[in-house]
């Protein structure tokens, strides 16, 4: 693996890619979703993203209030393949923002298509993008959060690493795991404390 130091910027090119990987697995999830109303909590959600309504704990907020919003803007289909839809959508976002973290952290667009592309077809990821689950919605932040903190270790960006912090806040209400993810990224941010000074 490259240094930090020789790890060349993100590019056009890697957009593209980006965009690309995103394209495959979300081609991937529609020809697999599941068409119809589900039981289990995948019944609870479907019902709850339409009616905006209370998950049970921790209530999942996020995920469904943007899963609400997605569901009210896409013209077609009924609620059911909608909020499944949706699961969809954000398990390609997720595989998209998994390439650009792994392209800046390794360097190499070929790692990071292999591990965008591993994510989007291992048996419990794709199970969840097909149907209405927040799992997908979670990974999405999660994935979002790495490739902010990520980017502001490689390029000083200032601004990546406020939206670090603020979609690793909203995230915690598409799920909770998100939370050791914010230790992670402070002991991160601790080992990095001289850089910090910088901006003092």
């Amino acid at each position: 693996m490259q240094t930090t130091k020789t790890i060349p910027p993100l590019t056009a090119a890697d957009a593209v890619a980006a965009v690309v990987v995103g394209a495959a697995a979300l081609a991937l999830y529609l020809r697999t979703l599941v068409p119809y109303p589900l039981p289990g909590d995948s019944g609870e959600f479907q019902v709850l993203v339409h009616q905006l309504g209370a998950a049970h704990t921790t209530g999942y907020s996020t995920y469904l209030l943007l899963g609400h919003l997605f569901e009210q803007l896409v013209p077609w289909g009924d609620v059911a393949w909608r909020v499944n839809l949706f699961s969809a959508v954000m398990g390609a976002l997720a595989a998209a923002l998994v390439y650009l973290a792994g392209k800046l952290l390794t360097g190499s667009g070929p790692a990071a298509v292999v591990g965008a592309l591993s994510l989007s077809v291992g048996f419990t990821f794709w199970s969840q993008a097909i149907i209405a689950e927040v799992y997908t919605t979670g990974a999405a932040f999660l994935a979002a959060v790495l490739f902010c903190v990520l980017l502001w270790e490689r390029t000083d960006s200032r601004w990546a690493i406020g939206v670090a912090g603020m979609l690793g806040g909203v995230g915690l209400g598409a799920h909770g795991s998100l939370a050791p993810l914010g230790l992670a990224v402070a002991l991160f941010l601790l080992l990095n404390a001289r850089r910090w000074r910088t901006w003092l």
